[in-house]
């Protein structure tokens, strides 16, 4: 009996774990996309502080 309870846990945990990475995995993408839009709007702004770190270190 608790040897089916274990396994039926355990793929309702991988389930879980499943949609979490998904969820992970979509935000990450859309996040990916922003940062795209936004690298494109400011990329001189930061080419110039990526330099004046670059100097800096």
């Amino acid at each position: 009996m608790s040897h089916i309870f274990l396994k039926s846990g355990l793929i309702r945990l991988s389930s879980f774990s499943a949609d979490k990475l998904l969820a992970v995995s979509e935000l990450g993408w859309f996040l990916q996309q922003n940062l795209k839009i936004f690298l494109y709007k400011n990329l001189t702004k930061i080419g110039i502080l990526f330099i004046i770190l670059l100097l800096g270190v």
